[in-house]
């Protein structure tokens, strides 16, 4: 079995290259690593991808390491990418770094934004650097629901950003994209996802709406 410090070299070397050099490695823990995809093979060449470096942080959770550790191994934006893939992939109109501004002309950013109506996901991608230590994480849920109740208040003059049409009612959901395996939370009006369960999340999403129905903020253009 690989061990804590084979996962945490692995993400330490790939946080600039994704290439690893093969010889610093035991030979059992790559194997093993390769069978659990964790990692790929190119001819004699052994490489990561963004998806690969958020299995391998999850696995080294799964193993004990502490978050502060992997968090200065992983990027937000490294969440941002694969969420914004696996929004592509399952159809939504997708949005990074979207910046508007509210009627009260103060500025916001939202990471990611998925489109496929009447449904408007909006996610966080930063939150997840705070693992699962409650009171960090309710911090970040409650400030990213003020910035998406701002946005829904703003959705009348964001349609010709958003390429949506005009006179159309939408529920909005705000998400927080966490490392940690938790099962679905609703927390200070925002919805906790973990990001390896962020596919089946969009697949689930019609009965989490039903669930949670108050969760969803509505709003029309």
């Amino acid at each position: 079995m690989f061990t804590k410090n084979f996962l945490l070299s692995i993400l330490n070397q790939t946080k600039k290259n994704k290439v690893l050099t093969f010889n610093k490695f035991d030979l059992a823990e790559i194997n093993e690593a390769f069978n659990k995809g964790l990692l790929k093979f190119d001819g004699e060449k052994i490489y990561v991808d963004s998806f690969n470096r958020l299995m391998i942080a999850v696995e080294a959770v799964n193993l004990g390491v502490d978050f502060e550790k992997i968090s200065r191994l992983l990027d937000w934006k490294e969440f941002e990418e694969f969420s914004s893939v696996i929004l592509e992939y399952n159809n939504y109109l997708t949005f990074k770094r979207f910046i508007f501004k509210d009627i009260k002309n103060k500025k916001w950013e939202i990471d990611v934004i998925g489109i496929k109506e009447p449904v408007i996901l909006c996610l966080d991608c930063k939150g997840w650097r705070f693992g699962w230590y409650k009171s960090k994480v309710a911090l970040a849920a409650e400030k990213h629901f003020k910035r998406v109740k701002s946005f829904s208040k703003s959705l009348p003059n964001l349609t010709l950003k958003l390429k949506i049409e005009k006179n159309k009612s939408f529920m909005i959901l705000p998400l927080i994209i966490t490392l940690a395996d938790v099962p679905y939370k609703n927390l200070n009006g925002s919805l906790i996802v973990p990001i390896l369960r962020f596919k089946s999340f969009l697949y689930e999403l019609p009965e989490v709406l039903f669930a949670e129905s108050n969760l969803a903020i509505k709003a029309s253009t």
